[in-house]
């Protein structure tokens, strides 16, 4: 039984898809504009600014 867990969640992990969804622009609540993009896969991904800091949203 533990080998068929480690099975499904080795499988899971191998066919995880990249994402990069190029350089767009983010508006904050207070108006602020400026440009970031969000890259990584379906399990770990970032945001990151164009001088490269991250942020959340």
């Amino acid at each position: 039984m533990k080998r068929i867990i480690f099975i499904v969640i080795f499988l899971s992990i191998l066919f995880s898809v990249y994402i990069d969804s190029g350089y767009t622009t983010f508006i904050q609540p207070n108006g602020v504009e400026f440009i970031g993009r969000k890259w990584g896969d379906e399990f770990f991904h970032w945001l990151e600014t164009e001088d490269g800091y991250r942020f959340n949203k």
